[in-house]
């Protein structure tokens, strides 16, 4: 047995989380103890809608927290909140896992290879970018990161998962404060205003001050019904990430009429027959056109990514299928 925390920022938007959990708990497997912290960002309604429906669940501690995105409840929970288990997991709540041993192929990748993390790449710099400091890093999503609890601490101790903009109140009211400031030192001015996504600051520490190996999985399919384009992605087989729900609200003439309609009716109830419906429609991803269509293996001692090793594609489909 191994045991893991699964972290959920939720805001406004309590039937993707519904499905979310439920999903979580049907995949279960038996050698994770798995536990879910809840942050909770919702305006007061939404909040007390959340507690009726989960605050009395054993597997579910929820947390009232600021709105301020997924990367600050990482931030919060590894100062403030005592978590024993090994392992830590972050996903979005629009993302629903859709195989038996989602969580388990995570794990045992840090298990036998060593990686810090595993998860979906959002990004990999190359040290050339005007809007990122001049240090190449490999930044893994907040729709899933797989990591030791003791790696996750010391990335938010240091360089923190809170979204750069969000930092300042923080840091004024005296509730939190990071170990490092170089990206500080780095932003201007214009760039504190306009900010930065979760997790990158994080990451930029990491793979400036340590050698860390990390992993990132393939996405396979996407979504979308031409000519509209629609979001989703499913990430190797192991999840649905749905990428459009009240955070994506204002690009609804981008997603597509088809892709609206599936958002209201997730908003009305989710089942299984819909999420089947909804990957129905998935294509396989076009390197050409997609991004991150390969698994990647970041080394952190020469700063660059690789294609996975024929070796590492035969573990995961064999973990797959344990």
């Amino acid at each position: 047995m191994t045991s893991c925390t699964i972290i959920l920022a939720h805001f406004e938007a309590l039937p993707f989380l519904r499905t979310c959990i439920r999903k979580i708990r049907q995949f279960k497997h038996a050698e994770i103890e798995q536990k879910i912290i809840l942050t909770e960002q919702s305006s007061e309604d939404c909040y007390n809608k959340v507690m009726a429906e989960f605050g009395n669940d054993e597997d579910v501690t929820i947390i009232r927290l600021k709105p301020l995105w997924d990367g600050y409840s990482i931030d919060y929970i590894m100062r403030f909140c005592d978590v024993k288990t090994e392992y830590v997991c972050m996903i979005e709540t629009d993302v629903f896992p859709i195989h038996k041993n989602w969580l388990y192929v995570c794990i045992n990748l840090i298990k036998e290879y060593g990686f810090s993390f595993v998860g979906g790449l959002l990004s990999e710099t190359s040290g050339t970018e005007s809007i990122y400091p001049p240090n190449k890093f490999y930044w893994l999503s907040q729709y899933l990161r797989v990591g030791k609890t003791e790696d996750y601490k010391e990335l938010a101790m240091e360089g923190g998962f809170t979204r750069f903009h969000a930092r300042k109140e923080l840091e004024e009211s005296g509730e939190m404060k990071w170990g490092n400031d170089d990206w500080k030192k780095w932003a201007s001015e214009d760039y504190q205003v306009r900010g930065s996504d979760n997790a990158v600051v994080a990451h930029y520490w990491e793979d400036k001050y340590r050698e860390n190996n990390k992993f990132s999985f393939a996405v396979t399919n996407v979504m979308g019904v031409p000519p509209e384009s629609g979001y989703g992605r499913i990430i190797d087989d192991i999840i649905f990430h749905f990428g459009f729900h009240r955070t994506s609200v204002g690009v609804e003439n981008e997603m597509g009429k088809k892709y609206c309609d599936w958002k209201d009716r997730i908003n009305n109830g989710c089942d299984d027959g819909l999420i089947d419906e909804m990957l129905s429609f998935a294509r396989a991803a076009n390197p050409i056109q997609d991004a991150f269509t390969t698994r990647s293996v970041w080394d952190g001692k020469l700063k660059k990514s690789f294609p996975a090793s024929e070796e590492l594609h035969k573990r995961i489909e064999e973990l797959k299928k344990a």
